[in-house]
């Protein structure tokens, strides 16, 4: 088995593009993307439902369950607006332990796949996140997308539900990276909104 995770964002971009096939009729019986979000929002959710502890947790998890809500509008959003001619089979959990250096064979193996069809940004986001959680996670998007020719503003959307699901299941102690990005693009999106709004 390979040994250590990947980080350089120019061979996780040559290990996606040979992951990120062309939907055919020999992977269109593999799950849609909207069932894998809805898995991960649904385990989140569980999570903030747990026996509680004491009151300060109650409101965090009040807190979590209400970010996940509004990242699942999103995230619904996101898959009914999805081009099914840019559609391709992602990799599905692409985190850095699971692009690893292939020491044999140089390059990168991809192993543990939860393989779905889908939007290829979904797989960048992932990564984006996952990779030394919250350091860098736009500028990570950039230039993966710019390797890969996604869209940058809708990796940025995956982000915020990949983000999401992540705080309640690493706890508030160990998610403050995802928290942190998280609140800065609702925010943002809650200002865009009020601009919107106020020029209406």
């Amino acid at each position: 088995r390979p040994g250590t995770p990947a980080s350089g964002l120019d061979e996780v971009a040559q290990v996606m593009r040979q992951i990120h096939l062309p939907v055919q009729a020999t992977t269109r019986d593999y799950p849609r993307l909207g069932s894998e979000i809805q898995f991960r929002i649904d385990r989140a959710l569980s999570r903030c439902n747990e026996v509680p502890g004491e009151d300060v947790k109650n409101a965090e998890r009040r807190a979590d369950a209400s970010d996940l809500g509004r990242v699942a509008v999103m995230a619904a959003h996101l898959a009914r607006s999805a081009d099914p001619a840019r559609e391709v089979l992602l990799h599905g959990d692409a985190l850095p332990k699971n692009l690893l250096e292939d020491q044999k064979r140089g390059g990168l193996a991809a192993i543990d796949p939860r393989p779905c069809i889908g939007d290829r940004e979904f797989d960048i986001a992932t990564f984006a996140v996952t990779a030394e959680p919250g350091a860098g996670v736009e500028e990570k998007i950039a230039t993966l997308c710019d390797r890969l020719g996604a869209d940058p503003q809708r990796a940025l959307k995956y982000a915020l539900v990949i983000a999401a699901t992540e705080v309640p299941l690493a706890g508030r102690k160990n998610s403050g990276p995802h928290h942190d990005f998280m609140r800065r693009h609702i925010q943002l999106a809650d200002s865009r909104q009020a601009r919107a709004r106020e020029l209406a």
